[in-house]
């Protein structure tokens, strides 16, 4: 079986997975996406600020109900916080960089409380550079070099690298600062904490049975408000979130070892192994006996 990537995360997607270090947290990527399922990288976010550029393309973003198209040679610039999805039609190639809102100095510092928290605290979640504005190639200029300097070993590589992200991100709020004016309101967070208190109700008791009623109540909302938090954050309706959870955990107990298929959509949550057949057929293009023999 092919190895492909995944993204891990927790019970509010948010990724498991460290970006840099205490000392310094900044990480570059080249995700290539043919290596994850149909080439796609699941809904996750994280606390780090994040620059993606598109080397090959076309590639999508999903953030909230919007669907970015980027082009080849188009960038992104995704907030922190913001739960996003990439999907590639065909073969897509993202060089992307993340970084602490730390990265350039401390909370108590002026650059910090200048600079940065009006970013963190804005309503905008991202910032498209399409080439539409003139200053969007100065912008992906500089998003390219850091890429650059960041495949680089060498003496002073770390100071390099801060050094060209703080030429980038200066650049970049010297055009977009007004695009940060307006600040995240209180139904935002609101909506997101119910969203995050019903994923994390979905990952912790997938394998019972559960309803709609009982995944809006973990957030104290109703059945037709926890629709729209799920369709406004991740594009998609509580139950079928669920029963795609179900596949995945299934799939990786499927990869882990040799128990009885019947025993594993049980363990998942489906009281029919045909109906469990049926589902992870569709999901993954084979049934779960042949899966089990690829991998």
């Amino acid at each position: 079986m092919m190895p492909v990537e995944e993204i891990v995360t927790d019970g509010t997607l948010r990724e498991i997975r460290l970006h840099g270090t205490a000392g310094f947290p900044f990480a570059y990527y080249l995700d290539d996406m043919d290596q994850y399922e149909k080439r796609v990288i699941e809904w996750h976010w994280h606390q780090e600020f994040e620059f993606v550029c598109v080397q090959r393309g076309p590639v999508d973003c999903r953030i909230g109900e919007e669907r970015l198209r980027l082009a080849q040679g188009a960038g992104l610039f995704i907030n922190s916080g913001v739960i996003h999805r990439f999907e590639a039609p065909g073969q897509g190639l993202l060089p992307n960089i993340l970084f602490s809102p730390l990265f350039f100095s401390g909370p108590d510092s002026v650059v910090y409380k200048q600079d940065v928290a009006p970013v963190l605290s804005s309503a905008c979640q991202y910032v498209l550079l399409d080439g539409s504005a003139p200053w969007h190639t100065a912008v992906l200029d500089r998003l390219w070099a850091v890429c650059r300097q960041a495949q680089e070993d060498g003496p002073l590589r770390e100071l390099r690298i801060q050094a060209l992200v703080c030429c980038l991100w200066a650049d970049f709020l010297l055009q977009a600062r007004s695009l940060f004016a307006v600040p995240r309101t209180d139904s935002r967070a609101l909506q997101q904490s119910r969203l995050q208190h019903m994923l994390q109700f979905i990952h912790r008791h997938y394998a019972d049975k559960i309803t709609l009623e009982d995944i809006a109540g973990a957030a104290n909302i109703s059945k037709s408000e926890a629709l729209r938090c799920f369709h406004a954050g991740v594009q998609t309706t509580p139950v079928r979130y669920l029963i795609a959870y179900r596949l995945h955990r299934a799939k990786a107990l499927l990869e882990a070892d040799d128990r009885p298929i019947a025993q594993v959509a049980s363990e998942v949550g489906f009281e029919e192994a045909g109906h469990f057949t049926h589902a992870f057929t569709k999901a993954f293009g084979a049934s779960p006996r042949t899966f089990r023999s690829r991998r």
